[in-house]
C-alpha cells in the first residue's frame, strides 16, 4: 500500500514521463512534417497533457472508469487541442493524438 507521499510522488513522475514521451514524438513529427514547423505544437502538447493527465488519472483512478474509455476520451481532447488551440490541421491533429497517447501508454505499462 502507498502513502499519500508515494501516490504524489508516483503522480508527477508519471507525468513526466508522459509529457517527456509526447513532446518527444511532437518534436520528431516537426522534422517529417513540415506543416507542423511554425505552429506551437511543442507548446500545444505540453499544455493539452497538463490538462489531460490529471483528468485521466482521476477518471481511471478516482472513479474507476476502464482504462479504453479514458484513453479514448483523452486522444479526443487532444485532438481538439491540437486542431483548435494549435491551429494544426486535423489529419496531423488527430495522428499526433493518437501516436503519442498510444506511446506513451504502452511505455506506462512496460514501466509500471
Amino acid at each position: 500500500h502507498l502513502s499519500p507521499v508515494d501516490l504524489v510522488t508516483l503522480y508527477f513522475v508519471t507525468l513526466v514521463l508522459t509529457i517527456g514521451i509526447e513532446v518527444a514524438i511532437v518534436a520528431v513529427s516537426r522534422q517529417f512534417g513540415p506543416i507542423l514547423r511554425g505552429t506551437p505544437a511543442l507548446s500545444t502538447c505540453v499544455c493539452i497533457n497538463l490538462l489531460t493527465h490529471p483528468l485521466a488519472t482521476l477518471a481511471n483512478l478516482g472513479l474507476s472508469l476502464p482504462l479504453l474509455m479514458v484513453e479514448l476520451a483523452v486522444i479526443f481532447a487532444e485532438y481538439i487541442g491540437y486542431r483548435y488551440v494549435g491551429g494544426i490541421p486535423a489529419k496531423w491533429s488527430i495522428s499526433l493524438a493518437l501516436l503519442t497517447n498510444v506511446a506513451s501508454m504502452i511505455v506506462g505499462f512496460l514501466v509500471f
